[in-house]
């Protein structure tokens, strides 16, 4: 593939549900950044703005569901008699979970799922060394973060978990010195060119592959495609039968003519490659075929729906922005009423207060008198009224504000459920009321759960998919158990049965 076909290919996903992407922008500026971000309310005569945040609450709440409810991922054997690899991918699984970064990847996913609708987070594979200088091939997971804006499907791909999907792009920004270092790193020259160079035409492509900023894009873009393979089969004297394709029976043609293996006989099947293309507006960087069959990304959805053929997703933010807007507003407008209207002063005549005015001037702690003196009769004699004559009045609070400030409440609350009612913790309620409350607040995550299961069972496919390539040679692994602890185990364990036959154990393919 050339860097003007990925291009193009990269410009139908991004111009495929732009609106629906931008709404989700707004919706993670909305719960992350500020919930003053309408022009309206811009425009609005207010000095004093706050946040009076009810809908971080909730999404606190459901978070906090799907962090604390792992999904456990089971394999199952397509052979009833493999079960021992089954044990084993379930054990390489579990583990490669539990380091920092895929831990970060699905709680990352999973928390921009619940804001704005919609996450995601890639499958790699590196090198590890061991002190004693093995280097064995690991399957990790790397965090996408802001993947509404940083990855993009292939516009005809529609289910769930995408694996329908035939290409997708992954944006990573980069300044221009970072760029040029990652230029060195993956082609071993110098980056001679200036960003500023392949700019231009700009008008050629949709999506702009220089920022503002002057930030470069990167995209690591899979491509997946399907090709003719042939497949040969042995057998030894035993009736056991293995199947090599082209490039592994090259590796094992003289192991097999040594153990006795005879070929039966040559088939031709469709599988599926995936390659991964490093590319910035300049040029491709790096092209690699990575293991396994499937594009190692993994959405993450909220809720989802198609809308007259274009793909929707939303979080608990998007209903919820309105009413919390307008609850913004309200409690600040209520702050500007008691921070700006004047205060309640007492009013009296000239006469009454004549050669005492100072004793009036100070208010509050500044008014150190221990008492003020008031006239009692006028310069003429005449009897003047003791006590102020009347009040200013302090400005009345609007009946329709403090009436609606609660139903603002009442509205986010609708849509986005705060979080457990106080009278949960009430001591005369009964176990059962209790637990019928937990359950009618769990539902409000239901539909985040339900994804999340179809991401991690995704993400499972893919696992096994990359892992029948990488561990395809005899090795020593650690395995972690469904109680968390840890044993060691062997994959492509060669054991001798009862009746001297040989039989290979923990064969992941």
């Amino acid at each position: 593939m050339d860097l003007k076909v990925l291009k193009e290919m990269h410009d139908s996903a991004y111009e495929r549900g732009q609106t629906t992407r931008d709404k989700a922008s707004d919706d993670m500026i909305f719960y992350h950044v500020t919930q003053w971000d309408s022009d309206l309310l811009n425009d609005s005569q207010l000095s004093y703005r706050g946040e009076f945040n009810i809908l971080r609450k909730a999404g606190r709440q459901v978070m906090s569901d799907l962090h604390s409810n792992p999904v456990q991922v089971d394999f199952e054997p397509k052979d009833p008699d493999n079960d021992d690899g089954a044990d084993l991918i379930d054990g390489l699984y579990r583990t490669s979970c539990r380091n920092n970064t895929s831990r970060e990847a699905f709680d990352t996913a999973s928390n921009e799922s619940v804001v704005c609708g919609v996450g995601a987070w890639e499958l790699t594979n590196e090198y590890e060394t061991s002190r004693n200088g093995e280097r064995n091939q690991i399957i990790k997971r790397i965090p996408l973060y802001e993947a509404v804006n940083s990855v993009f499907w292939d516009p005809n791909a529609s289910l769930l978990d995408k694996s329908d999907a035939d290409f997708v792009s992954c944006l990573v920004r980069y300044s221009e010195e970072g760029y040029k270092k990652l230029y060195k790193d993956l082609t071993g020259e110098e980056c001679e060119s200036s960003p500023q160079d392949f700019k231009s035409p700009n008008e050629s492509y949709v999506f702009p592959w220089i920022s503002e900023d002057n930030h470069v894009w990167v995209s690591r873009f899979f491509h997946r495609e399907k090709v003719k393979v042939k497949a040969h089969v042995f057998e030894d004297m035993y009736g056991e039968q293995v199947t090599y394709n082209d490039d592994e029976y090259e590796e094992q043609e003289d192991e097999l003519a040594d153990n006795g293996y005879n070929h039966i006989e040559t088939r031709d099947y469709d599988e599926y490659v995936v390659t991964r293309y490093v590319a910035s507006g300049e040029k491709i960087l790096e092209e690699v075929t990575i293991p396994g069959t499937e594009i190692p990304v993994v959405p993450n959805y909220g809720e989802r729906a198609y809308v007259e053929g274009e793909e929707t997703y939303e979080g608990i933010t998007r209903l919820a922005k309105d009413p919390q807007r307008l609850r913004n507003f309200q409690l600040s407008y209520l702050a500007d009423i008691v921070s700006r209207s004047p205060r309640d002063k007492r009013i009296y005549t000239a006469e009454q207060l004549q050669g005492h005015q100072h004793m009036y001037e100070e208010s509050g702690a500044e008014n150190n008198f221990p008492y003020v003196i008031q006239n009692a009769k006028s310069v003429n004699g005449e009897q003047l009224p003791l006590g102020p004559v009347g009040t200013t009045g302090m400005q009345e609070m609007p009946m329709a504000l403090m009436q609606s400030i609660e139903l603002t409440r009442g509205a986010v609350e609708d849509v986005a459920n705060a979080g457990i009612p106080q009278n949960i913790a009430d001591p005369d309620m009964s176990g059962k009321a209790i637990l019928a409350m937990q359950n009618r607040i769990d539902m409000q995550s239901f539909v985040y759960q339900s994804n999340h299961k179809h991401a991690c069972r995704r993400d499972g496919e893919i696992f096994a998919s990359m892992a029948r390539v990488i561990y395809d040679a005899p090795r020593n692994v650690a395995l972690t158990l469904v109680d968390g602890t840890r044993k060691q185990g062997k994959v492509m364990e060669e054991v001798i049965n009862d009746d001297f036959t040989k039989t290979m154990k923990n064969d992941l393919s």
